[in-house]
């Protein structure tokens, strides 16, 4: 699948950003997440339960696809349906460059979900050291 994808990327080249939407649908799809939309005033692409494809980029560590998608317009702050931010999912994981990244473009660090957790809890739970450096 890797190498299908790798081929249509080459065959693609001048859109990138298909290229990361395409991939991110890939994964859903092999993951048995069919629900991708597009539902947001903003243009964000919806993947599901209200994830964007920075939140989902930033949960499964895609560092160059984060990039990629900070270079376009976005709301860095944007929560899902347990409003969690791509912050906190690339915390919770330990992707610290992700986290760097966010920050960077200033993610809202003391944000909490509906549980009252911040990227700093979630990376706590999880024993994510070199994310906890970062976020403290």
């Amino acid at each position: 699948m890797r190498r299908n994808i790798n081929i249509l990327a080459a065959k693609i080249s001048a859109n990138k950003q298909f290229i990361i939407s395409l991939s991110c649908a890939v994964v859903l799809a092999m993951s048995g997440i069919t629900t991708a939309y597009s539902a947001s005033k903003k243009n964000a692409v919806r993947l599901y339960d209200g994830w964007t494809e920075l939140m989902y980029a930033a949960w499964r560590g895609q560092e160059k696809a984060v990039n990629q998608l900070l270079k376009k317009p976005h709301h860095i702050n944007a929560a899902d349906g347990d409003g969690r931010t791509a912050l906190i999912y690339a915390s919770w994981n330990g992707h610290a460059e992700i986290v760097k990244s966010l920050l960077k473009d200033s993610a809202a660090i003391n944000q909490q979900d509906k549980n009252g957790s911040s990227a700093l809890t979630w990376a706590a739970r999880q024993n994510q050291l070199d994310t906890l450096r970062l976020l403290h």
